[in-house]
């Protein structure tokens, strides 16, 4: 008898408990709440939310790239796990190589090909490209780094993985921003702007981006021709980025997207140099460079 008369005595004080703190819960409505943005992976041609996404990958946002945390796009990749970053090579990833079975110019005249790939708005980056170094983090909205295999989503050439490199679209908005960064050991001088918006309201917007590297190299290359100096400085760091995207949506179901990209470097490494086309000459004392 004592048994059944027990266990309703056990519900009614639990649920008495349950109204407590749900009486608690009303009187601090007050309290301000924040809600968290929902991270949206577009590199498997898809928009699915990261919880959705069933491959590895690691996200970063437009609050990090922004901050000028990162110079390049190769510093910001070398801090998610799994991830080995080495200079003039594409960065490895679950321990395959990026750059593939050859490296340098052997990678050209042996027709090598990647094992990641990098793709900025969809379209993949040349080979060569990734070897000659990057530069500048201006305009992204972010960057996705598929840690696995993503040939199915992105070709053949990512079978180690993908880096995929989002930036912004036009706004139907006026907007507009600079920055004008300096950094110290040698010189490092960034200067970047961006214009955006509508040409017809709610139908036609453009968006302009820009942006202007001006730095010194941490190499000492012109000590290899001191017998026959060239009339410029090796260690002259420059690159220039200008980005014009177009968008048009005439209906609600239409939406086209135009992009043009320019980029040109100038750096001690790469295979072209300024006002000169063509193969680097060897780097022995005494070789002639064309000026």
């Amino acid at each position: 008898m004592s048994h059944k008369t027990w266990v309703p005595k056990i519900t009614l004080g639990m649920g008495l408990a349950t109204l407590g703190l749900g009486a608690v819960a009303a009187d601090g409505s007050d309290t301000p709440t924040s809600t968290l943005q929902s991270v949206v992976i577009m590199g498997e041609k898809a928009e699915r939310s990261i919880k959705e996404t069933t491959s590895s990958v690691a996200v970063i946002s437009e609050d990090k790239l922004s901050g000028m945390r990162y110079k390049t796009l190769r510093e910001a990749v070398s801090e998610i796990n799994n991830v080995v970053t080495l200079s003039g090579s594409v960065p490895d990833i679950r321990g395959v190589s990026g750059n593939g079975s050859a490296g340098g110019f052997n990678s050209i005249s042996g027709g090598a090909k990647a094992r990641v790939s990098t793709l900025i708005d969809g379209v993949a980056e040349p080979f060569v490209a990734d070897l000659t170094g990057d530069s500048g983090l201006w305009d992204i909205e972010q960057i996705e780094v598929f840690r696995g295999p993503q040939s199915t989503s992105n070709g053949r050439n990512s079978i180690g993985g993908s880096i995929v490199i989002k930036t912004k679209d036009p706004s139907f908005d006026w907007e507009a921003a600079g920055r004008l960064g300096y950094r110290t050991q040698a010189q490092y001088i960034d200067t970047s702007a961006m214009i955006s918006g509508p040409i017809l309201e709610d139908t036609l917007a453009f968006r302009i981006a820009a942006q202007r590297l001006d730095g010194e190299t941490l190499t000492n290359d012109a000590q290899a021709f001191e017998s026959n100096p060239p009339s410029y400085d090796l260690n002259e760091l420059i690159s220039e980025k200008v980005r014009a995207k177009l968008l048009l949506t005439p209906t609600d179901q239409l939406r086209t997207l135009f992009a043009y990209s320019s980029i040109r470097r100038y750096r001690s490494y790469l295979l072209c140099w300024r006002g000169y086309q063509g193969p680097r000459p060897d780097m022995q004392r005494g070789s002639k460079i064309p000026p």
